[in-house]
């Protein structure tokens, strides 16, 4: 199980699909660097030898001054609207 972080996109603008590309040389500090190689390393493991992992980037889970546009807001504000909430799950 990897813990990873939105440090893995570098200065994306949020919200990240899974889709995009993350590479080293756009990524700014170490802790992203590190996260980002660590991730990569445990795909590719998973694609050579089956190896079985998961990778959660969790975030900022939820604390004060978080973004708006992160999933714990979006759903409070989606509950207090009475709207309904869509989420996608990716898996390789």
């Amino acid at each position: 199980m990897q813990i990873g972080s939105c440090v893995e996109y570098g200065f994306k603008k949020s919200p990240q699909k899974e889709s995009l590309k993350c590479d080293i040389g756009s990524n700014k500090s170490n802790y992203g660097k590190a996260k980002l190689l660590a991730s990569k390393y445990l795909i590719d493991l998973y694609k050579k030898k089956k190896f079985p992992a998961s990778i959660l980037r969790l975030y900022l889970v939820y604390g004060p001054k978080q973004d708006e546009n992160r999933l714990i807001p979006i759903s409070i504000m989606a509950c207090l609207k009475t709207r309904l909430l869509t989420v996608q799950v990716v898996s390789n």
